[in-house]
């Protein structure tokens, strides 16, 4: 049973192995969606420059075209305003003077307007320009790298499969078909090592008897928690403190503390027996201090502190007899 054990345990490290390439099939295609999506995204920003640029070139193209005909305009203006004969047909003269003016005025902003977001733009097209060449480049490297990483990938795991199943073939059937339930119901995770009275798959405790079992690998033993196979793994040897170890572990001797202070250096605290008690002297003889423990102790009795002096009841006089 140890060997079928040994042979579990190659079988395990083959399963992890294909693990470990099918989760490179997995990542690589979603690596190389988002480096796409990137690139799409900094490729329409660099279009998006490009065309308002254009839209730019061409406008101010079309208002210069304007300018150059209102210019030919006001120059003939200007001549019929020589040769108007009477008040009517100058004032006619003067009134298109002036809506050339404006439109002129209009055009020179517009182009303006559009001279300086035609500099604007070209500032900002080689940095987005520059930027898509390095994605472009940036995405045609992991495209390249994640492309052969999938080959063999690939690779890897058809191969691994066919060295799995010739190891199966030289098993027993029914020990053959534990461990590929197992596998099957744990994503390839079919032997749990155990060490120290714990399941390292699962994190569970395992029983004293199943524990001492499982270390003669007599038999195939499942895990009590998870299912899969268990097989022993010694624990590591613990390492003996050196002396140096232990003398830096050994706690430190309290430098001494100076007669009246703090480790900080201020005076200590003095308890409250410890400290002098101050005391009065004592009172000179007088009647009122004499009269003073009689009043305490008056003043201590429960009936006095109820008001019972004044509501006590008078005793009645007897009258004298005849």
């Amino acid at each position: 049973m140890q060997e079928v054990i040994a042979k579990f345990i190659e079988l395990q490290k083959l399963e992890d192995e294909i693990i470990a390439a099918e989760r490179i099939l997995e990542e690589g295609p979603r690596q190389l969606a988002e480096s796409q999506e990137k690139l799409d995204g900094v490729r329409a920003a660099h279009d998006d420059i490009a065309s308002r640029l254009a839209e730019a070139r061409a406008g101010l193209k079309v208002l210069e075209e304007e300018l150059a005909k209102l210019k030919d305009l006001k120059e003939g203006n200007r001549l019929r305003a020589t040769k108007a004969n009477d008040e009517r047909s100058y004032k006619a003269v003067l009134s298109e003077q002036d809506t050339i003016k404006k439109l002129t005025g209009e055009n020179e902003e517009g182009t303006l307007t559009a001279m300086e977001e035609i500099d604007r733009l070209q500032e900002a097209l080689p940095p987005a320009a520059k930027l898509l060449k390095e994605s472009e480049a940036a995405h045609a490297k992991l495209s390249r790298t994640v492309r052969a990483q999938v080959t063999e990938a690939e690779a890897a795991v058809s191969s691994r499969r066919g060295v799995i199943d010739g190891m199966l073939a030289t098993i027993d059937p029914a020990a053959a078909e534990h461990f590929v339930n197992s596998a099957k119901a744990h994503n390839g995770k079919a032997m749990a090592p155990v060490t120290e009275s714990t399941c390292l798959a699962c994190r569970m405790r395992i029983p004293p008897q199943l524990y001492n079992e499982l270390q003669g690998h007599t038999k195939i033993m499942l895990c009590p928690s998870c299912a899969r196979i268990m097989h022993f793994v010694p624990p590591p040897p613990k390492e003996e403190p050196s002396a140096k170890s232990a003398a830096a572990k050994r706690p430190k001797k309290a430098a001494p503390k100076p007669a009246g202070r703090t480790a900080e250096g201020w005076p200590a605290a003095v308890p409250c027996h410890a400290r002098p008690q101050r005391r009065l002297p004592p009172a000179p003889p007088s009647p009122a201090n004499a009269l003073r423990p009689w009043r305490e102790s008056l003043s201590l009795r429960p009936w006095h502190l109820s008001g019972r002096l004044r509501s006590r009841p008078s005793r009645p006089q007897t009258p004298p007899p005849p």
